[in-house]
């Protein structure tokens, strides 16, 4: 199990409590207890079904729940931004596996915090609400397996329009479970990570692997294909820290490994063979972006750099006449416990059918599309360093 941090949660507390003093141009929660019949949220009644009801007067069926240390979040829809959710702030010290939080045994200020959230109409963002009381919870979560914790829940909040039932699986990574395995279908980073470090082991059981770094999913349109990336370091008693990077292709099937790069290889540089249809322009804005990322790996090898390289990026445009181009490519390495973040641009031409690199160009230069001449500028491009 892998617990991410927490330490922002004493700021949390501290905001939603000075957001419940002030009336105005929030909604307020209420301190006032629903009248409920408590012997109506015993763990033993809750009912044997998937997690679903209403929330916030918004019809709710989950499809994924995930638990980080003692926050528990349900939530339905696959956006980055969930159509329906409810997250839970137990405020338990160490595992919650086999325990139970009932209301109707708990003290006022030792209640969990509750915060609902649901998208009204076409909005982007979710509408959330902070419910510290006026609800009514029973929660209870199974022993501990290697993905994650069964639980079961009631939870009521008259006040909000609330109301929850059933039983389902909360994992500890962003994973989707399916017959106690890891479901290869889900397009999330941790389903790659889970993947790729089941790989490395089974070839090598003894491996210590360390941190994940640079990982990337690469989108074509529609469920499949797709193709991403994982990089792990790899602590050893010979020479410290190394790196490995695994290559994965989605197809109907799901995810799977398809390549083990060398620590001296880019996954730009190699890139997983995808079957998709593309415009001619997009098959020569491809073949430049290639090129450019092979002479960063190489750039990045005669300098003995590529052990430190935990993240790398590469984009090319093409100019007016699509035989001219320009490239930028960014890594970072790790110093210590920080990343420095360098990046290049180049000028690149189509010679003889293949291209190449012109010349490096300041990153600050705008390309002026009428006289064809790049003008110096203090403009630096999104995402540069």
């Amino acid at each position: 199990m892998r617990f991410k941090n927490t330490i922002w949660m004493g700021s949390l507390c501290a905001s939603m409590l000075l957001s419940a003093c002030n009336n105005e141009g929030t909604e307020q929660y209420s301190n006032k207890e629903p009248s409920l019949d408590k012997s109506n949220l015993q763990i033993a009644s809750i009912k044997n079904q998937k997690v679903s009801g209403t929330i916030l007067n918004t019809p709710f069926s989950v499809d994924q729940a995930v638990l980080n240390d003692d926050v528990l979040v349900i939530k339905q829809g696959e956006d980055f931004f969930p159509d329906v959710e409810v997250t839970l702030y137990l405020f338990e010290e160490g595992s919650v596996a086999e325990k139970n939080f009932e209301t109707a045994t708990m003290d006022l200020l030792g209640r969990p915090h509750v915060w609902l959230a649901a998208k009204q109409n076409d909005d982007q963002l979710p509408n959330k609400v902070p419910v510290m009381t006026g609800y009514d919870l029973a929660l209870s979560f199974g022993k501990q397996e290697e993905l994650g914790i069964p639980f079961k829940i009631k939870l009521i909040s008259s006040e909000h329009e609330t109301d929850i039932e059933g039983h389902g699986f909360a994992t500890f990574d962003d994973i989707q479970v399916r017959n106690k395995k890891v479901d290869p279908q889900a397009d999330t980073m941790d389903t790659l990570e889970h993947l790729a470090r089941d790989y490395l082991l089974q070839e090598s059981p003894d491996l210590k692997l360390g941190k994940t770094f640079g990982s990337s999913i690469y989108h074509f349109g529609g469920s499949y294909p797709k193709s991403g990336h994982v990089g792990f370091e790899i602590h050893n008693n010979v020479d410290g820290v190394s790196t490995v990077r695994i290559q994965l292709a989605k197809d109907e099937a799901g995810w799977k490994v398809s390549n083990r790069l060398s620590e001296g290889q880019l996954p730009q540089a190699h890139p997983v063979p995808v079957e998709v249809e593309r415009s001619e322009r997009d098959v020569k804005k491809n073949a430049a972006t290639l090129m450019i990322a092979r002479h960063l790996e190489t750039n990045l090898n005669q300098q003995n750099l590529m052990p430190k390289v935990r993240a790398t990026r590469v984009h090319c445009n093409l100019l007016q006449g699509e035989q001219k181009g320009t490239c930028v490519t960014q890594y970072r390495l790790k110093n210590e416990e920080s990343l420095e973040c360098h990046d290049n641009r180049y000028l690149v031409a189509v010679s003889k059918g293949a291209w190449l690199v012109e010349k490096e160009i300041p990153i600050t230069d705008k390309f002026d599309a009428e006289t064809g001449k790049f003008i110096s500028s203090n403009y630096r491009p999104i995402g540069s360093c």
